[in-house]
């Protein structure tokens, strides 16, 4: 079973099915045009021959949904790292410049919308800032929504990733209308920050939502340390002030890869259908993956 629940900070309550916001607290915002513009998507991930990960979690189901979804891969590998051994390529950010070159020659860097997930390596990351902005500057209304994959469980997924930390939090998500990080990545993108509660992780989204500007944080998994046969997905939108909403439910416990990327894609579908309501967002993504 899913509960949502809404949490105002003056009093803490629990109401069952999606949270009920004002309409007093709606403002206009970017994704708020969202039927002007073309349903284009320019999605930077991973992909494998073997499996279901990256762009191959993301694309299907955005186009489901009538997006034309148009892939970069910052690798290519035989199979997803879970596997005792695989074998690939790892894009450098000259590739993955000299691509965006080609779109900017013939006038199709125009995506109204931008997905990143898995990133590869610095180099490939370190060149991320530059399509965004082009990407702004070519778009009036411009939706990025940024899954800063790096690790889980507490830790990265291995030393190579430290370098990220600080790239993603001088030049990437600031961009960000969609901020996707589980529990470990919101801790190291704040400066290591505690995130071991409820009140936490709403404390851990206002600092996303001040610092950096973020509209939609959605912390995608946290493991509270009295409750380990449970998952909170933890949500807030600055254009509701001291309110977030979060859902819990049952562990399944294995590896699963791959849902990460399926969540952001599923995140961002929804928004744009109905940028004014996360909670439904939420509940509709968390259902799916579930299934």
């Amino acid at each position: 079973k899913q509960m949502a629940c809404l949490q105002l900070l003056d009093e803490l309550i629990a109401v069952m099915a999606p949270p009920t916001f004002s309409a007093t607290l709606t403002k206009p915002s970017s994704i708020d045009t969202v039927d002007e513009r073309p349903k284009r998507v320019l999605s930077i991930q991973s992909t494998v021959v073997y499996g279901v990960c990256g762009n191959k979690s993301a694309m299907f189901p955005l186009q489901l949904h009538g997006f034309d979804v148009s892939p970069i891969n910052t690798v290519q590998f035989s199979n997803h790292t879970a596997y005792p051994k695989w074998t690939g390529t790892i894009s450098t950010g000259q590739q993955i410049d000299e691509l965006v070159e080609g779109l900017k020659a013939n006038d199709l860097l125009t995506f109204p919308y931008l997905i990143t997930g898995y990133m590869g390596g610095i180099d490939c990351l370190s060149h991320l800032k530059q399509l965004i902005e082009s990407l702004k500057n070519n778009v009036q209304h411009f939706f990025y929504a940024c899954d800063p994959v790096m690790g889980d469980n507490g830790q990265l997924y291995s030393p190579s990733f430290a370098p990220f930390i600080e790239v993603y939090r001088k030049d990437i998500i600031q961009y960000a209308d969609l901020l996707t990080p589980n529990q470990t990545e919101a801790s190291f993108l704040l400066n290591n920050m505690r995130i071991q509660t409820l009140r936490e992780a709403y404390d851990a989204c206002c600092k996303f939502h001040e610092r950096y500007d973020i509209r939609y944080v959605v912390i995608t998994s946290i493991v509270l340390d009295d409750e380990p046969d449970k998952i909170y997905i933890v949500f807030s939108d600055k254009l509701r002030p001291k309110q977030y909403g979060y859902l819990k439910i049952d562990k399944i416990h294995g590896y699963w890869v791959g849902t990460g990327d399926l969540t952001t894609a599923l995140l961002f579908n929804w928004i744009n259908q109905n940028p004014n309501d996360l909670a439904a967002a939420v509940q509709k993504t968390v259902a799916t993956v579930q299934s």
